[in-house]
């Protein structure tokens, strides 16, 4: 993503209203931070787009309403464990992982391998944001490196 010539590889709040660029606590609370500006732009229709059947974002937003009445938290929280984070970073860790899980195997049936990439693109997530808040403030936020492991 590019805005105004300006291209974010480690400054993501610059998109921001400008009274929440140097709020650490604001941001702090926020979950993860996908990285847009990383995903190739879609161009041509004819590359891009479906010529066959498509998807009904209907019945994919009735699937979605009803995927909110699940809760998948414990069940990750009893796999794996979580180092070196703060209660925040484990609350958005847990949340993110627990909502592709859900979207991605809504039987709650998954091999380890798929908890490792959940996990991991949580945390790659999450970690985004540690490293901006250690920018901002390094007093407050120390310098982290978000591990984890799988419990069972």
């Amino acid at each position: 993503m590019e805005v105004m010539g300006y291209v974010p590889a480690e400054d993501i709040n610059y998109a921001l209203p400008e009274f929440m660029r140097n709020d650490t606590a604001f941001i702090d609370r926020v979950h993860g931070v996908i990285p847009g500006w990383e995903i190739p732009k879609i161009k041509k229709s004819e590359i891009h787009l479906s010529k066959n059947y498509g998807f009904s974002v209907d019945y994919f937003s009735e699937i979605l309403h009803e995927l909110r009445k699940l809760d998948f938290g414990p069940l990750i929280r009893s796999m794996v464990e979580l180092e070196n984070v703060t209660i925040r970073d484990e609350i958005g860790i847990y949340r993110v992982a627990s909502g592709l899980a859900k979207i991605l195997f809504p039987n709650k049936e998954f091999e380890r391998k798929e908890l490792k990439m959940i996990i991991e693109f949580a945390i790659e997530m999450r970690q985004k944001l540690a490293d901006l808040l250690h920018r901002m403030a390094p007093g407050e936020f120390e310098k982290k490196k978000i591990s984890y492991r799988i419990v069972s």
